[in-house]
Protein backbone atom coordinates (compact mmCIF):
# COMPACT_ATOMS: atom_id res chain seq x y z
CA UNK A 1 0.00 0.00 0.00
CA UNK A 2 1.13 3.44 -1.09
CA UNK A 3 -0.27 6.74 0.29
CA UNK A 4 0.79 10.12 -0.89
CA UNK A 5 0.27 12.89 1.26
CA UNK A 6 1.02 16.69 0.81
CA UNK A 7 -1.07 19.35 2.35
CA UNK A 8 -1.39 21.29 -1.38
CA UNK A 9 -2.67 17.93 -3.47
CA UNK A 10 -4.71 15.23 -3.21
CA UNK A 11 -3.85 11.88 -1.67
CA UNK A 12 -3.33 8.90 -2.97
CA UNK A 13 -3.93 5.81 -2.21
CA UNK A 14 -2.67 2.21 -4.13
CA UNK A 15 -4.18 -1.26 -3.80
CA UNK A 16 -3.49 -4.24 -5.53
CA UNK A 17 -6.40 -6.57 -5.70
CA UNK A 18 -6.56 -9.59 -7.48
CA UNK A 19 -3.68 -10.80 -9.57
CA UNK A 20 -3.33 -7.96 -12.07
CA UNK A 21 -5.54 -5.46 -10.55
CA UNK A 22 -4.92 -1.65 -9.33
CA UNK A 23 -6.67 0.50 -7.46
CA UNK A 24 -5.78 4.10 -6.94
CA UNK A 25 -7.76 5.90 -4.47
CA UNK A 26 -7.83 9.54 -4.65
CA UNK A 27 -9.17 11.84 -2.05
CA UNK A 28 -9.57 15.91 -1.73
CA UNK A 29 -8.07 18.28 -4.41
CA UNK A 30 -7.39 16.96 -7.51
CA UNK A 31 -6.18 20.32 -9.37
CA UNK A 32 -2.77 22.02 -10.74
CA UNK A 33 -0.85 20.99 -7.76
CA UNK A 34 -1.49 17.39 -7.74
CA UNK A 35 -1.68 16.68 -10.81
CA UNK A 36 1.63 16.09 -11.73
CA UNK A 37 2.21 13.72 -8.95
CA UNK A 38 -1.16 11.61 -9.98
CA UNK A 39 0.27 11.50 -13.45
CA UNK A 40 3.89 9.95 -12.19
CA UNK A 41 2.36 7.59 -10.02
CA UNK A 42 -0.19 6.49 -13.03
CA UNK A 43 2.75 5.94 -15.10
CA UNK A 44 4.56 3.94 -12.41
CA UNK A 45 1.90 1.56 -12.46
CA UNK A 46 1.58 1.01 -15.83
CA UNK A 47 5.45 0.37 -15.96
CA UNK A 48 4.15 -2.99 -14.24
CA UNK A 49 1.61 -3.67 -16.71
CA UNK A 50 -1.19 -4.07 -14.87
CA UNK A 51 -4.22 -5.58 -16.93
CA UNK A 52 -6.61 -3.33 -15.36
CA UNK A 53 -5.89 0.72 -13.61
CA UNK A 54 -9.10 1.15 -11.59
CA UNK A 55 -9.14 4.95 -9.96
CA UNK A 56 -11.84 5.25 -7.85
CA UNK A 57 -13.29 9.04 -7.39
CA UNK A 58 -15.21 8.32 -4.53
CA UNK A 59 -13.31 10.19 -1.76
CA UNK A 60 -12.25 13.33 -4.76
CA UNK A 61 -13.70 16.25 -3.59
CA UNK A 62 -12.76 18.94 -6.52
CA UNK A 63 -11.15 18.63 -9.78
CA UNK A 64 -9.84 21.09 -12.04
CA UNK A 65 -8.75 21.22 -15.84
CA UNK A 66 -5.45 19.62 -15.28
CA UNK A 67 -6.56 17.05 -13.04
CA UNK A 68 -9.02 16.25 -15.62
CA UNK A 69 -6.36 15.94 -18.42
CA UNK A 70 -4.31 13.75 -16.00
CA UNK A 71 -7.04 11.12 -16.12
CA UNK A 72 -6.97 12.18 -19.75
CA UNK A 73 -3.86 11.40 -20.23
CA UNK A 74 -3.52 8.14 -17.86
CA UNK A 75 -6.34 6.59 -19.65
CA UNK A 76 -4.67 7.35 -22.82
CA UNK A 77 -1.11 5.69 -21.51
CA UNK A 78 -3.12 2.82 -20.37
CA UNK A 79 -4.90 2.24 -23.56
CA UNK A 80 -1.56 2.47 -25.71
CA UNK A 81 -0.08 0.40 -22.86
CA UNK A 82 -3.06 -2.46 -23.23
CA UNK A 83 -4.18 -1.63 -19.42
CA UNK A 84 -7.91 -1.08 -18.49
CA UNK A 85 -8.63 2.21 -17.57
CA UNK A 86 -12.10 2.64 -15.10
CA UNK A 87 -13.02 5.49 -12.97
CA UNK A 88 -15.14 4.50 -10.07
CA UNK A 89 -17.49 6.13 -7.97
CA UNK A 90 -17.41 9.55 -9.28
CA UNK A 91 -18.56 12.58 -7.16
CA UNK A 92 -21.15 14.58 -8.12
CA UNK A 93 -18.65 17.26 -8.73
CA UNK A 94 -16.49 14.85 -11.18
CA UNK A 95 -19.57 13.37 -12.76
CA UNK A 96 -20.73 16.84 -13.77
CA UNK A 97 -17.27 17.61 -15.29
CA UNK A 98 -17.54 14.48 -17.44
CA UNK A 99 -20.88 14.98 -18.71
CA UNK A 100 -19.99 18.57 -19.53
CA UNK A 101 -17.24 18.36 -21.08
CA UNK A 102 -18.33 14.97 -22.96
CA UNK A 103 -16.02 12.59 -21.78
CA UNK A 104 -18.38 10.58 -20.11
CA UNK A 105 -18.27 8.53 -23.04
CA UNK A 106 -14.45 8.38 -23.14
CA UNK A 107 -13.88 7.11 -20.24
CA UNK A 108 -15.08 3.61 -18.76
CA UNK A 109 -16.91 4.16 -15.91
CA UNK A 110 -18.49 2.07 -12.87
CA UNK A 111 -20.33 3.22 -9.61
Amino acid sequence: MLTVMDPDAAAFTMSARGERDVVLELAGELDVVGASTLAEEIEAILAHGPDRLVVDLAELDFVDSAGLATLVHGHNAAEAAGTEFVLASPTRQCSELLEITSLRTVFKIVN
